[in-house]
């Protein structure tokens, strides 16, 4: 365990010594443990590639081919905690618009690097609690999602099936994308999921 806080978190041994205090906290490291832990520390590679990146060893091969270089940096995103993202709701208006609101409400962000439709927060503010959020000129969805979205190329008109809409995320963005004007139909095995997606409808305006 106190390896791996040197392998997941970069934490050092100083780091592990702190807080091993005792009381409340892990007894103070033996002096075995700390020689153990300096050498560990020490060494350049610690432990193979798939071990520092928590992914299974099988799947190495198809990784490296998929990301290369990058495979190191791109297993320690999938770790990390992901950052808030927003979708402007096109139906109430426009990406300058949500700014603009956040700001007035003391909350940052900024547009997203690939959707033309996302705002990234700083931090995790309360958003359900704004006035922002509640016109529904934002939706929480990650980059990924709107992406998704945008890349079905829907029209007004058009007749859509959203066949895992789950709590509607991707069906507010595709009404959106729609003008409101067409028919989705939004389906999910989870009826509890899909109930979810009532009041974000309407906050929605779809």
């Amino acid at each position: 365990m106190l390896a791996g806080l040197i392998l997941a978190r970069a934490m050092t041994v100083a780091d592990i010594a702190a807080l091993c205090a005792g009381g409340f906290a892990p007894e103070p490291l033996s002096e075995a443990e700390r020689a153990a832990l300096e050498d560990f520390a020490a060494l350049e590679r610690p432990a193979p590639d798939w071990v520092r990146g928590a992914y299974p060893e099988w799947l190495e091969p198809e990784l490296r081919r998929a990301f290369g270089d990058r495979l190191a940096v791109e297993m320690a995103a999938l770790q990390s905690r992901a950052p808030v993202d927003l979708r402007v709701n096109r139906l109430k208006g426009s990406r300058e618009d949500a700014l603009r609101a956040l700001a007035a409400v003391g909350i940052a962000a900024e547009p997203t690097p690939l959707s033309p439709l996302g705002l990234r927060l700083s931090g995790r503010p309360k958003l359900e609690e704004t006035a922002v959020f509640r016109s529904g000129l934002v939706e929480p969805q990650d980059e990924g999602s709107q992406i998704v979205t945008l890349l079905v190329a829907v029209a007004p008109g058009m007749q859509v099936v959203d066949l895992c809409a789950g709590a509607g995320g991707k069906t507010l963005g595709l009404a959106a994308e729609m003008g409101n004007s067409g028919q989705i139909y939004a389906a999910d095995s989870d009826v509890a999921r899909l109930a979810r997606m009532k009041p974000r409808l309407l906050r929605a305006g779809v």
